[in-house]
């Protein structure tokens, strides 16, 4: 059994207050968290760091404004790394404003579950290291 000590998760959220309180139950378990507040932040950590499991918005705003950025397209770019990258077939969570509502090709991505906004973060702790098949860090 993995220890939640040995894991590092992905936070990709434009909204800070969220990404923060995800960061805080997941680091209070032990694991490790890198946050992103875009899909390029997001895709630089998963250039650099072995990533064992990612949860991101499913829609938020570009880095400069002028669009919106789909969490789809994000996980897609991550997978697309290959064997240049550390991260491979991590744990993919999405969050959404909008129920459970996603494209059909949203679980072809390798995207385990939606969570639905306001984020239940005991729950989502809970599946992620049950996914995982991780203990506590003690």
């Amino acid at each position: 059994m993995k220890r939640a000590g040995d894991l590092a998760i992905l936070v990709v959220d434009d909204d800070e207050d969220l990404r923060e309180i995800i960061a805080f139950e997941f680091t209070r378990a032990g694991c490790k968290v890198l946050l992103a507040a875009t899909a390029a932040e997001a895709l630089a950590h998963a250039k650099s760091v072995k990533i064992d499991a990612i949860v991101s918005d499913f829609l938020m705003p570009t880095a400069d404004g002028t669009g919106n950025e789909n969490g789809l397209a994000l996980i897609n770019q991550i997978q697309a790394l290959g064997a240049s990258s550390p991260t491979r077939d991590p744990v993919v969570i999405l969050l959404t404003g909008f129920g459970d509502l996603l494209p059909p090709d949203a679980y072809s991505t390798g995207t385990t579950a939606v969570f639905a906004k306001p984020v239940d973060r005991k729950a989502l702790l809970a599946y992620v290291l049950e996914k995982l098949g991780a203990g506590s860090a003690d």
